[in-house]
């Protein structure tokens, strides 16, 4: 255990050492430290409370690194935005705790989560506001959220539950039979999905229609289903560029960026050219765009990273997500509990999507979908859903 801790010290020194550096360059005082510390201290909180109850703790490392990292950039780039952050980190860490607790392998209730997913996704679109073209956005007081966070997670053990609960069904149905099984699942989820796409929320939709998708095909194994997605996928794209501007502006901005440099291209090229300037080794903390890239404390800090830590800094987040997903995986494998596997591949779904999405909208890979990156972008309601996941994880997981 003495060598764990180790650990934490060491990360602990390495966050210490970009404060310093940022205090350094003017870009932070060295006043904010305690918050760092507030923030280191209750992630170890975490990792104590999880070895107490004999749960695995590899993924709280993993989560420390991919919110240090995060944390460092919000302090370069104002020190309100990790102010603000650490309050979701707080209260992420009470539903890490909560879903610790819980025995997720027999928890059932199905059409609760199902019937709670579709309310907050209409309460958004009737009492919602609307941020950046999406009308996403939740205020109760001087508090404001995003709904879609908490359904992301809702819905995934929603689908688990359904697939779970109707399995014996499904894999001996086939064709309108096997249609009939999913139905019910089915048509709350593409409510839901057409309620999205109203709100213009597009990018949590598509994760959860992949996750779908994925956990569909990891059950049923028939390349029909898996040719049929890609094919709604696909018309539901072409439908949602010909429907909403803001969509189709987002796909031109994708294919032709250069046509674009002044308007809805600028960020993508803006990103394009931290992400070179960056290099192997990066520019250095505090020497990049910076506030250039609109929106790079939420969309775009991925390409601020990577210009100033370089490839080799980029490269550490990616393999973190990476570690994270296998860590999930393994923990899936080594339960005999299915529906508790089930849960443990949903979520891994869900961080293996957004990350993709994110980083791939980034390096032009896809069209940008305007999401946070987990665990290090600016964004309270997604690290508050991503500390219930991993809290989840943690708690089905064993220690041998």
């Amino acid at each position: 255990m003495n060598s764990r801790i180790g650990h934490w010290f060491e990360l602990a020194s390495w966050l210490l050492i970009c404060l310093v550096t940022l205090s350094t360059l003017n870009l932070v005082s060295l006043q904010e430290g305690w918050r760092l510390g507030l923030l280191w201290g209750t992630l170890f909180l975490l990792w104590v409370v999880s070895k107490l109850a004999r749960k695995p703790t590899a993924g709280l490392y993993l989560v420390a690194i991919l919110g240090g990292i995060g944390s460092v950039f919000l302090l370069r780039l104002d020190p309100s935005y990790f102010v603000n952050q650490l309050n979701g980190w707080l209260v992420g860490s009470l539903l890490f705790i909560l879903a610790l607790f819980i025995d997720w392998e027999k928890v059932r209730y199905t059409w609760f989560f199902g019937f709670l997913s579709l309310g907050l996704t209409l309460w958004t679109l009737i009492l919602g506001y609307e941020v950046q073209g999406a009308k996403a956005w939740i205020s109760i007081g001087p508090f404001s959220f995003q709904p879609i966070e908490v359904t992301k997670v809702l819905l995934t053990l929603f689908l688990v539950n359904f697939l779970y609960q109707n399995r014996l069904e499904i894999s001996k149905k086939s064709g309108i039979e096997l249609v009939k099984v999913l139905a019910p699942a089915l048509l709350l989820f593409f409510i839901i999905f057409g309620l999205l796409v109203l709100q213009r929320d597009l990018g949590p939709g598509l994760i959860l229609f992949m996750v779908l998708c994925t956990l569909m095909f990891y059950i049923v194994k028939r390349v029909s289903l898996l040719i049929l997605a890609i094919g709604l996928a696909l018309g539901g794209g072409a439908a949602a560029a010909l429907l909403f501007p803001h969509f189709k502006m987002r796909i031109l901005a994708w294919l032709w960026p250069w046509d674009n440099a002044y308007d809805s291209g600028f960020q993508i090229l803006q990103g394009m050219f931290a992400l070179n300037n960056g290099g192997i080794f990066g520019v250095g903390l505090g020497e990049g765009l910076g506030t250039q890239i609109p929106a790079i404390h939420t969309d775009y800090l991925f390409a601020l990273i990577g210009e100033e830590m370089g490839f080799l800094g980029a490269s550490v987040v990616l393999m973190s997500f990476f570690l994270l997903v296998c860590w999930s995986l393994t923990i899936a494998k080594r339960l005999k509990n299915i529906r508790g596997q089930w849960i443990a591949i949903g979520i891994s779904l869900v961080w293996v999507y957004q990350v993709f999405f994110v980083v791939g909208g980034i390096i032009r890979l896809v069209p940008f979908s305007g999401m946070t990156l987990p665990f290090v972008s600016y964004g309270s309601s997604s690290l508050i859903a991503n500390m219930l996941m991993i809290g989840i994880i943690t708690s089905l997981g064993k220690v041998h």
